[in-house]
């Protein structure tokens, strides 16, 4: 069944992060209650779309349409690597274009009223945050050895796309970095 599918594909396929195995858990649940007790060599493709479709009509945004769809792709793909299936019913279906979503900057105000509600250690953090842009795993994962004071530049160390990479140091992330 495809509920057995996934148990598997769960223990012994995922590449999945523990945090992505979290976050992802919902998604997993969702498609277990659509698509459980169902054999997984008869789940095709026309079913995944009326899925997708009906979850479409019920107001959920393509993002989360895209997730469940790379959800189910990389769960047939296993199945197909391991002769379960001949081929990935969801293989040859496309996610749909999300466009760009633009950020909202923080206005100056706005950064300065949290600065000054912030105990001065997290005060200090949350600097280094907005003249860096480092993501908190990546500063978390800092250590001195990444820090260059004299050259003004970070070093982020197996980041989220495995290239590492030099971040220049504002004066106020210095100043912080020196104290």
């Amino acid at each position: 069944t495809f509920r057995d599918l996934v148990d598997e594909y769960l223990d012994r396929g995922s590449r999945w992060s523990e945090t992505t195995r979290r976050q992802n858990s919902g998604t997993v649940n969702l498609l277990l209650v659509e698509f459980g007790d169902r054999p997984a060599t008869q789940i095709e493709r026309r079913d995944i779309e009326g899925y997708l479709a009906r979850r479409r009509d019920e107001g959920l945004s393509k993002a989360s349409r895209n997730r469940y769809l790379c959800t189910l792709k990389v769960i047939f793909a296993a199945a197909e690597d391991w002769g379960y299936i001949r081929e990935s019913p969801a293989s040859r279906l496309k996610t749909e274009p999300e466009g760009r979503k633009m950020p909202r900057p923080y206005h100056d105000e706005e950064v300065d009223r949290l600065l000054t509600e912030l105990q001065s250690d997290y005060r200090a953090i949350v600097e280094i945050y907005l003249h860096t842009a480092l993501r908190r795993g990546e500063l978390a994962k800092l250590l001195w050895s990444d820090v260059d004071l004299a050259g003004r530049t970070i070093t982020v160390r197996s980041p989220k796309n495995g290239r590492d990479r030099s971040v220049p140091m504002s004066s106020r992330v210095h100043e912080i970095l020196t104290e």
